[in-house]
């Protein structure tokens, strides 16, 4: 099991497709999960491809893989695998004796003496005429590719195209943004945060960088990914609305023939730097001075054409379900969060309580009261416009959803994963929430201060005790299943 490189060329062969954006993995995963009615996680995949670093697969998760290209398991794959590769080797053998036979021997099998000049002399049918014309055909060939490769070549730039002045940037332009002149790599999106993969970067390339739109609207700049078609926010998180209030716009400095990029916002500020540890980029808040050191600089390479008219519809008219959101729900309002399961007449009315469970019995521990964040008025208030939902304590104190249980992307589902710990009551998430046509909300938590692993993921319901009680838990995809009731 430890040569499984074949496993991942054979996936790419039967899908015709290669992998190398998340949006990628996403698919594949779905497309898995659709073949097999098994589940691997989007991130599984990235590390088993190695767009990711991660350790040795495990063997259940290769299993899975060879089930979705119409294998029993990987076993099965090795074994078919290596039956293919002895009959390869065998069959230029079997082709060499056949061709003997042919020469050789009459119909009897018996051996035929030719002379020589006679089988020089044959005319059409002479094998040496016969391999002239297939040395003659391969000559003209190669010409032929020679002169095509040769036209391709001269269309191509002979260096990359690196933007020297802020003139040059573009809104119908990809860009790949590179840390120090690309001696520590390229910026990308990991987990639907801004971060870049020092591992690679030390070495002095980014096997994976992700091309980036840098739209001009109004005035401002916004950083958007085109590979996940979604803009960066001042947390270095994606973002659904990025125009409100403007907490999505970056600033671009000259600096040193490179360019200095930083999030303002009401004198605050977010500054790109490196962790040489993890790679992951630094989110440093509250800087009101514009103080910046080398890790700050960037290089702007074009990486291609880019149609902004979607990106820029997002710019002029931020998502209308989380406006509508925002409009609906109280500041300080008191309210219960439940959730309706199964769907059809035999739902349920399920409530989440305090300790991030479900629970079909309403008490105190369902109520909650959603503080708005956003408006850099209070510590930690540089999260993106959201909600902080608190619950509250019998000594009067207040409990909020936290990532304390650390998310394991190996699970389906990390089941308890919307834990309470009061012990860190300074880094509850803030919550994003979307209200659709229907009535019905999405969830979206942010990440805590310098912690990406829960960025972007959203609450969502299923089906995981034994008993057919519905579990709160995380997922991938917006889930329009929760109500609020005003108290």
């Amino acid at each position: 099991m430890t040569d499984y490189q074949q496993l991942l060329e054979a996936v790419e062969r039967d899908l015709h497709r290669s992998f190398t954006a998340p949006s990628d993995f996403k698919w594949l995963s779905q497309e898995i999960a659709m073949r097999t009615r098994e589940n691997l996680s989007a991130m599984t995949l990235m590390r088993l491809w190695g767009y990711v670093p991660g350790g040795t697969p495990r063997k259940v998760t290769l299993d899975i893989v060879a089930r979705g290209i119409g294998y029993m398991g990987f076993d099965d794959f090795m074994k078919a695998s290596s039956i293919s590769s002895q009959e390869g080797e065998k069959q230029p053998k079997g082709q060499r004796q056949l061709g003997k036979s042919r020469e050789e021997g009459g119909r009897d099998g018996n051996a035929v003496q030719r002379p020589f000049k006679e089988v020089e002399s044959e005319g059409s049918g002479s094998p040496i005429l016969g391999r002239k014309r297939g040395r003659l055909f391969v000559a003209v060939a190669a010409c032929v590719v020679g002169v095509l490769l040769w036209k391709w070549l001269a269309t191509q730039p002979s260096k990359p195209v690196f933007v020297t002045d802020l003139g040059q940037l573009s809104n119908t332009k990809q860009y790949y943004i590179h840390t120090l002149g690309k001696r520590r790599g390229s910026l990308g999106v990991c987990d639907r945060m801004l971060a870049t993969d020092f591992i690679r970067a030390k070495r002095g390339s980014c096997v994976h960088p992700t091309p980036f739109a840098i739209l001009q609207h109004e005035g401002k700049y916004y950083l958007y990914s085109t590979s996940d078609r979604s803009f960066v926010n001042i947390m270095g998180a994606e973002t659904d609305a990025p125009a409100a209030n403007g907490w999505s716009a970056i600033s671009i400095t000259p600096k040193d023939s490179s360019f200095v990029v930083d999030y303002k916002n009401e004198g605050y500020c977010m500054t790109l730097n490196m962790n040489e540890e993890s790679g992951v980029i630094i989110t440093d808040y509250g800087t009101q001075n514009g103080l910046f050191d080398a890790g700050n600089m960037l290089s702007f390479e074009e990486a291609g054409d880019f149609d902004p008219t979607e990106a820029l519809a997002m710019l002029k008219e931020p998502n209308p379900e989380f406006e509508a959101a925002n409009e609906t729900i109280e500041a300080e309002g008191r309210y219960a969060i439940y959730t309706l399961y199964p769907e059809g007449d035999e739902a349920r009315c399920y409530y989440l309580k305090a300790d991030g469970r479900l629970t079909a019995e309403y008490t105190d521990s369902c109520i909650f009261t959603f503080h708005r964040t956003g408006n850099f008025a209070e510590p930690y208030s540089y999260r993106i416009p959201a909600w902080r939902i608190c619950s509250h304590t019998a000594k009067g104190g207040e409990q909020g959803f936290t990532s304390r249980v650390v998310f394991n992307r190996q699970q389906a589902f990390p089941e308890g994963h919307l834990a309470v710990d009061t012990l860190r009551s300074g880094e509850w998430q803030s919550q994003v929430l979307f209200l659709n046509a229907e009535g019905f909300y999405a969830v979206r938590a942010t990440n805590m201060n310098g912690c990406h692993m829960m960025a972007s993921q959203y609450w969502a319901v299923y089906d995981l005790n034994s008993d057919g009680q519905p579990e709160a838990d995380y997922g991938e995809e917006r889930a329009y299943v929760w109500q609020l009731k005003k108290l």
